[in-house]
Order: structure tokens, then C-alpha cells, then sequence
């Protein structure tokens, strides 16, 4: 039986399977890579074709800038609240999920392995109603046997399985996502895990959201040259993806230069670690 664990993050989505009792990170990219994705994740977004047929992943990734108007990424924040307009046509997100789970039931067919059941990862500050959208998008994708965890919990459960925790000694976790920051306290009992607390978390502080501090310095810089450029979809997309770069260069150095095309004329754009902090 295929059970699959999917870890529907804001940013990336992540799966594993169930083999021998062990968890098997599987292989979701299509075959299909880019400088954003890999083998065992793929980034949260999609591309609607002419056709009216959805690319997933990272293979919406490298279609994106022939036509920004028909991709779309990080949806999971509007999940309940909004839609999003593809080619000319509105789309909920609950809708653009139904295309992310048909395209792992497509992936998991071809390795021969088909989904029977999954257990989906949700932020702890999801309402019911978000949680019953997820549970019917993954049900109109053909996936009906399915469990919600939410995400504290699930980094939890990871942490205890890989670290002693004697019986009666307490967890606290922190899971810091690309969209909601959540936490969850948990306890070692005789048997196995309690949770202490319900999780909680704040919906809107995550890793998309520190892209978008650089992402504005960037734009501040560039209506300093050639405010005009900012009014190009692709030029918008473009500088966007380069401020995830400078953030995760930010990870390990202290400070970053980076030359940004604007026009002809290149833009230098020098940042310190300390100051986006």
C-alpha cells in the first residue's frame, strides 16, 4: 500500500513514502530542474499552458517568465481568501492544489508506487474551513484517504524520532516556514507523545516574507535609475528571484554585492547582514 507523507510548505513541497517501515524521500520533480528545485522537492507553484493543461513545480519555474500573468506561486497563504487570474481566468488556490495532488498521484504512478493514503502537513493557525478546502482539493485530485497534521507537530514527531527524550521530558517547536511561524509544545509519555498546548502560530511572518524586505530595498534602488523598469511583469519576477538569492547568501556571509541589469546600465547593490536583520 502507497502511503505518503507530502509536506505542502508555502515555499517548496516535499514528499516521502512509507517503505519497510521507514520514511523515503521520493523523487517529485518530473525530471525537470532548475537552480530552485531538485529531485526531492519542487517549488510551490504552477503554470496554466495555452492547451488550458497546468505545469507543477519547477517545471512551472522555467515557463514562468515566457508569460507572468499565467504563473502563480506561495498560493497556500490564500487558501479560503481571494483568487488568482491565469490567462485570463479566475482560480482559487484550493483549485492550483487540486493540480499540485494530481500531479504527485501522476509522479507516484510512474514509479510505480500509486498514493493510497496521505498524511498532509497544514499551518497550526489553519481554520476548519482551510482544513475541510485541503481535505476537498486532494479529494476532487482523486486522493481520498487522507490525514491532516499540522506542521509543528510533524517537526515534532521528526525531532523525537531521531533524539532520546526520556519520559516526562518536554519539546518545545519552533518551525519557522516560508509563510507562518508555529510552535507546539509536546511531552514523553510511557506510550509515546502528548500534545501539552494546541498549536499555535502567526499566519504572516515566514520566509517569503524576509525576501520581500530585500525585494523593496532592490525596488528602492532601482525608481532611483529607472522607476519605468519596475512597470515590466518579467523585470518584477526577476528582481523577486534575485532577492531570494541575496537572502540565502545572507545565510552564511555578512555581507553581499550583487550586480543587478536594469536597461543597459548595471545596478551595484551592496547589503549587510546586520542591517536585514
Amino acid at each position: 500500500m502507497g502511503c505518503y507523507g507530502i509536506d505542502m510548505g508555502t515555499s517548496y513541497i516535499k514528499g516521502s513514502k512509507l517503505k519497510d517501515g521507514k520514511a523515503q524521500s521520493v523523487n517529485m520533480s518530473g525530471g525537470i530542474m532548475s537552480v530552485l528545485g531538485s529531485e526531492k522537492q519542487i517549488l510551490s507553484a504552477v503554470y496554466l499552458q495555452e492547451n488550458g493543461e497546468f505545469l507543477i513545480g519547477t517545471a512551472a519555474y522555467n515557463f514562468c517568465k515566457q508569460n507572468p500573468s499565467r504563473y502563480v506561486s506561495q498560493f497556500k497563504r490564500k487558501l479560503g481568501n481571494g483568487t488568482y487570474l491565469l490567462g485570463g481566468k479566475p482560480y482559487t488556490a484550493q483549485e492550483l492544489y487540486t493540480e499540485i495532488f494530481r500531479f504527485i498521484l501522476r509522479e507516484a504512478d510512474h514509479q510505480g508506487d500509486p498514493v493510497e493514503q496521505a498524511v498532509l502537513t497544514v499551518p497550526a493557525v489553519y481554520t476548519d474551513q482551510q482544513k475541510q478546502l485541503v481535505q476537498e482539493a486532494a479529494a476532487r485530485a482523486g486522493l481520498s484517504d487522507v490525514e491532516l497534521l499540522e506542521e509543528p507537530v510533524a517537526a515534532a514527531k521528526c525531532y523525537a524520532s531521531t533524539q532520546t527524550i526520556m519520559e516526562g521530558e518536554k519539546v518545545l517547536v519552533y518551525d519557522l516556514g516560508g509563510g507562518t511561524f508555529d510552535t507546539t509544545l509536546i511531552e514523553r509519555t510511557k506510550d509515546g507523545y502528548r500534545l501539552l498546548s494546541a498549536p499555535r502560530g502567526l499566519p504572516a511572518c515566514g520566509g517569503s516574507l524576509f525576501d520581500d524586505v530585500i525585494f523593496c530595498d532592490l525596488q528602492k534602488k532601482v525608481a532611483e535609475i529607472a522607476p519605468a523598469a519596475l512597470q515590466h511583469p518579467v523585470f518584477r519576477m526577476e528582481l523577486a528571484q534575485t532577492a531570494t538569492k541575496i537572502k540565502h547568501f545572507l545565510s552564511v556571509v555578512e555581507s553581499y554585492d550583487e550586480s543587478v541589469m536594469v536597461g543597459f546600465d548595471m545596478l551595484p547593490y551592496h547589503i549587510e547582514r546586520s542591517w536585514f536583520e
